[in-house]
């Protein structure tokens, strides 16, 4: 019996290992806006072999529900939001200029400004149309504004 309980033990700690590394991995992959301003650091990749361009940031997003307590109520909403993949973002030594991390921090924070904008539209008492049509529409503005930026 007691062999029996150490080898399901044994392998309950096999199954659960792969688990939790990849959590670890999920977890240091991103960078939030709220960890603070990007820095070269954050560029993890290797460029690919098949791609010429020096620097690639890549950039993601996703939404969550929070909860959020005042006083002895707890009021739950979603949150839209922004985030650096820093496995798929790569910079070439000869590219690591501090104007470029500059853009790429612009970049990033026009992101983050507009997920704000629909997580504040989202949970307005008025809004009852779809979130993902929402998302939509604030994506489509947010590269409007990335695109006015760079002419």
């Amino acid at each position: 019996m007691m062999k029996l309980r150490f080898f399901a033990l044994a392998a309950l700690f096999v199954a659960i290992m792969p688990l939790k590394l990849a959590a670890q991995d999920f977890a240091t992959s991103r960078h939030y806006w709220e960890d603070g301003k990007l820095t070269w650091d954050d560029y993890l990749s290797e460029r690919p072999q098949n791609n010429d361009a020096p620097v690639c940031l890549t950039l993601s997003y996703g939404a969550r529900k929070e909860n959020v307590k005042k006083g002895s109520t707890t009021y739950s909403y979603v949150r839209y939001y922004s985030y650096v993949d820093r496995y798929e973002s790569w910079a070439a030594d000869s590219a690591r200029t501090d104007e470029l991390l500059l853009y790429h921090q612009t970049l990033f924070d026009i992101s983050e400004l507009y997920c704000r904008k629909a997580t504040r539209e989202y949970n307005t008492m008025s809004f009852t149309g779809d979130g993902d049509e929402l998302f939509a529409f604030y994506y489509r503005q947010r590269a409007k504004h990335i695109d006015e930026l760079n002419q």
